[in-house]
């Protein structure tokens, strides 16, 4: 018998230009009181896109919404076990092909947003243990593009925007209270990945180039540390132990490296690299601490 990969099968069915689409799917599950799940599943061509949402709780909250003229092949999947824990996902657009949401809340109000409009191959993933962890990502006139948020604690918030790239990967993790996590990935082939242990921590990356990394991960109280990648193949490195160190890398050029490394408490660092091929290193173990490195 005579197989089809999802991407052929999706080019067969616009090609049928079939005036409404079948073989979706929709599955809720609801063990609790007053829980709520709404399934949309409307478009014009395509079809074989499934819902799973599961409710076990009080006062749940699930929207899945796939739309759209062509769409084919997308999965939402919703876990709520808690109460007033809230889980959205839009699929949506003019074309939206293989994209995956899921979402999994354990605990109390908990909010997840997923966005996919136009979108190919992503996946987006948002898991939160606690109470008013508030997660959102957006995937929109994007394809191949892979975004985690994992929040552990309370009043926790991440966001991770790819829209308009290609073949990126986000990941924000949270263990704390009041941590802050923002990527935004409007480039190519990056990567970018935020650790966060501790209470009221900032990390922001932002890689508009292509092919670049960047790592930040926080120890501890009010540190703040900002990646701005404007390059390609460049690698950004902070590391965080204490109480409000901040560092700040910028790179413009390419093909640069740079490694911040913060013990102690009000240490800071900036990092800008406008040329190529650069290296810049930094430590700071103490209190007050400044430094800066322009290449």
């Amino acid at each position: 018998m005579k197989t089809f990969s999802p991407i052929a099968a999706a080019i067969a069915l616009v090609a049928s230009a079939s005036a409404f689409a079948d073989n979706n799917t929709a599955v809720q599950t609801q063990v609790g009181v007053l829980n709520v799940a709404t399934s949309t599943q409307l478009e014009l061509i395509g079809g074989y896109n499934e819902v799973y949402q599961t409710q076990f709780g009080v006062l749940n909250l699930s929207t899945a919404l796939q739309l759209g003229v062509i769409s084919a092949f997308n999965d939402i999947n919703h876990l709520q076990v808690g109460a007033l824990n809230n889980a959205f996902s839009l699929q949506d657009g003019f074309i939206t092909i293989d994209s995956n949401a899921s979402i999994t809340q354990v605990g109390v109000l908990n909010q997840a947003y997923t966005f996919q409009s136009n979108s190919f191959f992503n996946d987006a993933d948002i898991d939160q243990v606690g109470v008013l962890n508030v997660g959102v990502i957006t995937q929109n006139g994007s394809a191949f593009n892979d975004a985690y948020i994992n929040q552990l604690g309370w009043l926790n918030f991440a966001n991770i925007d790819q829209s308009g790239g290609l073949g990126n990967t986000a990941v924000a993790n949270q263990t704390g209270i009041l941590n802050i996590a923002d990527h935004d990935q409007p480039g190519n082939g990056n990567t970018s990945v935020s650790n966060q242990l501790g209470i009221l921590n900032i990390a922001d990356t932002y890689q508009s180039g292509d092919d670049n990394d960047s790592y930040i991960t926080q120890t501890g109280i009010l540190n703040l540390a900002e990646h701005d990648q404007f390059g390609d193949d460049n690698f950004a490195s902070s590391w965080q132990l204490g109480v409000l160190n901040a560092s700040y890398i910028s790179q413009f050029g390419d093909d640069n490296l740079a490694f911040t490394t913060q013990v102690g408490a009000l240490n800071l660092h900036i990092t800008s690299q406008f040329g190529d091929n650069n290296l810049g290193v930094a430590t700071q173990v103490g209190v007050a601490n400044f430094g800066v490195i322009i290449q």
